[in-house]
């Protein structure tokens, strides 16, 4: 297949697949995959860099990056990274030394979507959940940060977490970042369905944890209600004595509550596109029923796909056994995957909550007007801040390179987007309600 090798390059027992390009870079040990980029005086080395992602000017030794890692700055990655992808690295971050333990044995796993501060140092054995934002700064103990979407920072004396932060503060970026992804896919069809909205089975499996641990941990904290800060024990996310700070934890429940009844709204609504003509006959109490008689899967993402966890294991065992001994073998399973995904995901947002289904969808209903007008919301405040006016000579300068909300293609996408979700989301109601 086609690649591009531009000048500068020493590259060394590696692959290139399908259009994949280096540019003035070093590679030894390498996997480039599909549409991924190496340039800018990059050194990869022992790593693995997965379809349509970016690598520039920085160290990676001993990483897999998933789909869509994005890392444009001087940063090192010195041992062990694992790094699902959907990932934006800022200039100066260190994953890990291998003067962290006696011997080069540690390893970091973050999940998708994660986004480090400027100059954020993390130590190992660490492990994030998905769409973490973490504040530049050394963070001198082990983490273990199982609340998704989370804000995480600290000070000398607390670790601080602000759960459910993206939806919270910045829904604009959250949105773009799915939004982007099949923008920037020039294949567009994979043997495997790449899954890169950011809610989906496995950001709900960690949504379900966190609200079990925000439950959990307000029970057992001090709840200051004036300055919506909980203060608890860190409960071993930090290899630390120091106290842990959850900053709107009430308000992230409510939100976590919100995001699963959206989930199955959603998932309806893609089912039906996908699966069905345009109408709803098909779906019916009985249909519901039939369902809810099958197993309820809990998932893993893995590569760009969502896997449910039996079909990984018994992917695993038939490997062992040499049931699957090819590489052929393994996309013939893919594409099986692929035609039960539809389903399998409708069972597992149907069952992700134990509450009634029409109260869901209303619940749904409201987040969808939500979702639209926070996302403008927060686009707008790098229109309207004083502090964005005070370089700019004249009023007409500012309006020639501040964003144009009006014709802004990711906003004009979700409105459209949203439309007709709400139209669809009320259909549903309607045949609930007539039942």
């Amino acid at each position: 297949d086609p690649v591009i090798i531009q000048h500068g390059c020493s590259l060394r027992w590696g692959i290139m697949q399908k259009g994949s390009l280096a540019s003035a870079s070093l590679a030894e040990h390498f996997f480039l995959s599909e549409y991924s980029t190496l340039s800018k005086g990059a050194r990869l080395i022992d790593s693995f860099i997965s379809e349509i992602s970016t690598f520039s000017c920085g160290v990676m030794i001993s990483a897999f990056c998933g789909p869509f890692h994005e890392q444009h700055h001087n940063n090192t990655f010195l041992i062990a990274a694992a790094l699902e992808g959907q990932s934006n690295m800022a200039a100066g971050v260190c994953l890990g030394s291998n003067h962290n333990t006696r011997s080069a044995d540690g390893e970091i796993l973050i999940h998708r979507g994660f986004w480090p501060g400027l100059m954020t140092s993390m130590k190992y054995n660490s492990r994030l959940a998905s769409f973490c934002l973490i504040t530049g700064g050394q963070f001198q103990y082990e983490l273990d940060i199982s609340l998704p979407f989370s804000l995480i920072s600290q000070n000398s004396e607390e670790l601080q977490i602000r759960p459910a932060y993206w939806q919270q503060y910045n829904l604009y970026a959250l949105g773009r970042n799915s939004w982007k992804y099949s923008k920037r896919d020039k294949k567009g069809q994979w043997d495997f369905p790449m899954e890169t909205y950011w809610l989906a089975p496995d950001t709900v499996e960690e949504i379900t944890q966190g609200i079990k641990l925000l439950n959990q941990w307000i029970n057992q904290g001090t709840y200051d209600a004036e300055k919506k800060e909980l203060i608890v024990n860190n409960h071993n996310l930090e290899k630390s004595n120091r106290p842990l700070r959850i900053f709107k934890p009430k308000e992230a429940l409510s939100i976590f509550e919100t995001l699963l009844d959206y989930y199955l709204a959603i998932t309806l609504i893609n089912y039906q596109e996908t699966e069905h003509s345009e109408d709803w006959t098909w779906l019916n109490r009985e249909y519901i029923d039939r369902l809810s008689k099958k197993k309820k899967e809990s998932w893993k993402y893995l590569g760009g796909s969502m896997i449910s966890q039996s079909q990984l294991d018994e992917m695993i065992k038939d490997i062992e056994s040499s049931n699957i001994n090819s590489w052929q073998d393994i996309h013939i399973r893919y594409s099986k995957w692929h035609k039960e995904y539809p389903e399998l995901k409708l069972i597992h947002a149907l069952y992700i909550k134990d509450e009634d289904i029409l109260k869901r969808l209303k619940n749904a209903l409201q987040w969808e007007k939500e979702l639209l007008a926070q996302t403008k919301t927060s686009r707008l405040k790098d229109i309207d801040s004083a502090f964005r006016q005070i370089t700019f000579h004249t009023p007409q300068e500012s309006e020639e390179l501040l964003p144009d909300l009006p014709n802004d293609p990711f906003l004009n996408d979700l409105e459209l987007l949203s439309k007709n979700s709400t139209v669809k989301i009320k259909e549903l109601i309607e045949i609930f309600e007539t039942e």
